[in-house]
């Protein structure tokens, strides 16, 4: 099997758990999983838990976007993978300032 198609298979495994965490947070409600803190809740939960569940997906899907361009024109891309990666930081990070602890 091609190296590029195997890396490709692998990264789409590897980003399987965002995708189901992503969408037990936006489609199912589960903010617990989002909660950092048990006393203070967010002062929206679901305003928070609908930015870093879309945040989860547009990673995920940004990655695997990328894994199956790599897989046509075999070239590695991994270091445009790295860029999608940094995109649930900066939601929590925002989603923390505009609805963290009151």
């Amino acid at each position: 099997m091609d190296e590029y198609i195997l890396e490709s298979i692998f990264t789409f495994i590897i980003v399987l758990p965002a995708i189901f965490f992503g969408y037990l947070i936006v489609f199912k409600k589960q903010n617990d999983l989002t909660s950092p803190w048990k006393n203070a809740p967010p002062s929206a939960p679901d305003y928070f838990g609908l930015i870093i569940g879309y945040s989860l997906f547009i990673m995920a899907i940004g990655i695997i976007l990328t894994a199956i361009v790599q897989a046509i024109i075999k070239i590695y891309l991994i270091r445009y993978m790295f860029i999608f990666v940094f995109i649930p930081i900066i939601a929590y990070s925002y989603a923390m300032l505009k609805y963290g602890r009151n």
